[in-house]
């Protein structure tokens, strides 16, 4: 039958569907930047519960200047330690503000993506010490012209100097070990 249109918002929620026990994942999501830009990224309750709370071992999320791509170890020190079975688990909720070519109140795509960092973050999830290509779906998000405003790269409202440390962040790592 026909599959209902994701919904639109400038906010996207990631969610992880999962039939077996999953020790770690993988993934990037990819926008147009001269469209949308992720501008705030939360970890999910999925996540930040792990480890009894601890959140997983080893946790990137890297920005890049096409979207962002996040790898999660549960427990590397102990690769048994698994998230079991679930469904609708939250592992991030985004917001995105308008590229310099957004149009406001356009809607623009996000996809689920393997090409993004060096060397790629593939699109996987380890189950059973097993390396697995996931099924995946993907999201719009709507362009909002109250969140724009040219130079401000990080959203608070203002041009200023974190807007040009924000541009240089694009394509550092970011880790997280606990």
């Amino acid at each position: 039958g026909p599959v209902d249109p994701p919904p639109v918002s400038d906010q996207l929620a990631v969610m992880l569907d999962n039939a077996y026990p999953v020790s770690a994942w993988s993934f990037g999501l990819c926008s147009n930047p001269a469209f949308i830009v992720p501008i705030a990224i939360e970890l999910g309750w999925t996540v930040e519960s792990l480890n009894l709370g601890a959140g997983p071992s080893f946790l990137a999320i890297d920005l890049h200047a096409g979207g962002f791509t996040m790898r999660a170890v549960i427990d590397d020190a102990d690769p048994a330690t698994v998230l079991g079975a679930g469904f609708n688990r939250l592992l991030l909720t985004l917001r995105y503000g308008g590229g310099p070519q957004a149009i406001p109140g356009g809607v623009y795509p996000l996809e689920l993506c393997d090409d993004l960092g060096e060397p790629p973050v593939a699109i996987a999830l380890v189950v059973n010490g097993k390396e697995i290509e996931p099924a995946t779906g993907s999201g719009l998000v709507l362009a909002s012209a109250a969140r724009f405003l040219r130079g401000d790269a990080n959203d608070d409202g203002g041009v200023n100097l974190t807007d040009g440390i924000f541009t240089l962040s694009i394509g550092e790592t970011r880790e997280i070990r606990v």
